[in-house]
């Protein structure tokens, strides 16, 4: 879809018995996180602190579900958050922040509307919109698709609007009513929230419970938050301009294409551009 949030996913090792899964692409959207949940409904990796094996996923004793990305808070996150809880409600859940406030570019995404997803009705094939990851996107926009988000979002009680464009977007044309409801969900939902937190490195210790362990960067007054383990982590750092940006993620063994722009900003020093915001052309 046109717009949105830009995301990345890095989903690895749902649990000591189930398969172990990994997104290997940088700049999927929203439906990674979804498909990830998703896929995380499915498995059976018992509980390793009680030793039971039967279908509950997380006993009382789980120690932590962690989600954690370094910067941006996109929305991909929050969603991915408010959805692992819904599956699995005994699970502890924490988002890290790397700004002080969650879900920033969120706010102002779209031109400040918040371009939610696409109706899709112009689309002829899925090479058209997405030349460089067409096969991917086609495989998880199956498991959760633009249908998927807008009854996702209406059922939170945001009312949807297509335009001529096939843009959806929320009738009230204000992206903070999107911020709001995630930071509703995710508060509703019990889900920990920790800004000022700079994921800075994630190491996997090949134990078979709370298995990762996440570092912080210091931050500008010399604090640094304590290392945390945690038995699941989810990685939605949003695009980065440089493969740099993806350093977190080095010790994991995982492929990470060299980010490409697809958004991107024009710095123009003229004013007459400011009362056209978010203005877009048809190339035809």
């Amino acid at each position: 879809h046109r717009g949105g949030d830009i995301i990345g996913a890095c989903i690895r090792g749902f649990g000591q018995h189930g398969p172990q899964r990994s997104i290997q692409r940088i700049g999927l959207r929203v439906i990674a996180a979804a498909a990830a949940q998703r896929q995380l409904a499915r498995q059976n990796p018992g509980c390793n602190k009680c030793k039971d094996d039967s279908q509950h996923t997380y006993c009382q004793n789980s120690t932590c579900l962690a989600l954690g990305w370094a910067e941006g808070c996109p929305a991909a996150g929050c969603f991915a958050a408010v959805n692992v809880k819904r599956l699995h409600p005994e699970a502890e859940v924490t988002v890290y922040e790397a700004a002080t406030k969650p879900l920033v570019k969120v706010g102002i995404t779209g031109g400040g509307r918040c371009n939610l997803t696409n109706s899709f009705q112009e689309v002829r094939s899925m090479e058209q919109v997405y030349p460089r990851g067409h096969r991917l996107m086609k495989r998880l926009l199956k498991e959760f698709g633009n249908i998927d988000v807008c009854r996702w979002f209406e059922d939170a009680g945001v009312r949807l609007v297509t335009q001529p464009d096939q843009c959806v977007f929320p009738v009230s044309q204000d992206a903070m009513e999107i911020v709001n409801v995630l930071l509703s969900l995710m508060k509703h939902a019990n889900v920990n929230v920790s800004t000022g937190c700079h994921v800075s490195k994630i190491v996997d210790k090949a134990t078979d419970t709370e298995r990762y362990r996440i570092s912080f960067a210091t931050d500008a007054e010399g604090r640094t938050t304590p290392d945390i383990d945690a038995d699941i982590v989810i990685v939605t750092t949003g695009g980065n301009p440089k493969r740099g940006g993806y350093s977190m993620l080095d010790g994991l063994d995982l492929e990470i294409i060299d980010p490409l722009p697809s958004l991107f900003s024009f710095n123009i020093g003229s004013p007459d551009c400011i009362d056209n915001p978010a203005l877009q052309t048809r190339d035809r």
